[in-house]
C-alpha cells in the first residue's frame, strides 16, 4: 500500500487478484456493524495482465490459469504526484 504523498486522504493498494485499488478514505457510503467503510473509488481488474495476447496461455494439461498475476507493491514516485509505479510476482 503507499499514501499519496500530495492528497493525505488517498492510496493505493496492490493485492493477489492482481487489482489496484485506489481508496479516498473521504468517501464513506457503508456501514458495517455501526463502522463507516470506505470502498474503493478505482479498481484497475488484471493490472499486469498482458491485454494484447489474443488467447491466454494454456497448461500442460490444456485448461486456462486461472492464477492473475500478483500485485506485490505500489508507489507513488518522488516528483511525479500523478503517476503510480506497481510491480509484481509471476511465476512462469
Amino acid at each position: 500500500m503507499a499514501w499519496d504523498p500530495t492528497h493525505t486522504s488517498l492510496l493505493a493498494t496492490g493485492g493477489r487478484d492482481g487489482a489496484i485499488r485506489i481508496w479516498d478514505l473521504r468517501v464513506t457510503d457503508q456501514q458495517q456493524s455501526g463502522i463507516r467503510v470506505a470502498p474503493p473509488v478505482l479498481t484497475i481488474y488484471g493490472a499486469h495482465e498482458d491485454t494484447t495476447v489474443k488467447s491466454k496461455p494454456r497448461t500442460r494439461n490444456g485448461k486456462h490459469n486461472p492464477a492473475p498475476k500478483t500485485v506485490t507493491s505500489v508507489l507513488y514516485p518522488d516528483g511525479d504526484p500523478y503517476r503510480l509505479v506497481s510491480s509484481g510476482s509471476c511465476d512462469g
